[in-house]
């Protein structure tokens, strides 16, 4: 377990508590050992996002923001979402949703055979015509966006500033051409890939 300061008011402190299992260590340290790896060090993602963020005074060519951002890992087997305020990860959350459901999704709507078929890598949300298979996805992204804008005003009605500047994009999900739009539009918010 480690504690990290990040903020105080008034006799009270604000403190980031990280902690991870043994298990999940251990796990990681296995991984890297299998892969004749040596391992040096080992660390969080919301302590590596906050290390790579305290230095960068522009993110993607635009002055970085004083207002709170949030940075959306959207991978394979779940997201993970780090809000990020004065230069400290405020809080990160993390959902089970992923892209491996939304193939799930898709497939089950699309296939009545149920066979296991890669629907996302055929995706495009920037393409004009619509599909069978673009139109599932979206029904997939209207229930995961609902999730994710949850996280988000449980995450900004704990900040001192509850206007959100950008919601920066991270993961497997940023193949996807026009991604960034759909979960724009959804949330609410300007999203970028990262």
């Amino acid at each position: 377990i480690q504690f990290t300061q990040i903020g105080s008011e008034e006799g009270k402190v604000k403190v980031r508590a990280t902690a991870l299992s043994k298990q999940i260590v251990q796990g990681y340290y296995d991984l890297i050992k299998s892969l004749k790896l040596n391992p040096v060090a080992m660390d969080s993602n919301a302590n590596g996002i906050e290390k790579l963020m305290q230095g960068c005074k522009e993110i993607n060519g635009e002055a970085k923001s004083d207002k709170p951002f949030v940075i959306l890992d959207f991978s394979g087997s779940g997201s993970v979402i780090h809000a990020l305020n004065h230069g400290s990860v405020q809080i990160s959350r993390y959902t089970a949703l992923g892209l491996d459901d939304m193939n799930e999704y898709i497939s089950s709507k699309v296939n009545s055979f149920g066979e296991k078929v890669d629907y996302l890598g055929s995706l495009d949300f920037n393409r004009e015509e619509e599909s069978e298979i673009k139109f599932h996805a979206l029904n997939f992204m209207d229930q995961w966006c609902s999730e994710i804008q949850k996280v988000i005003k449980f995450i900004l009605l704990r900040m001192d500033d509850h206007d959100l500047s950008h919601v920066y994009l991270t993961g497997d999900a940023c193949s996807i051409p026009g991604i960034e739009r759909v979960i724009g539009e959804r949330v609410f918010s300007k999203t970028e890939i990262l």
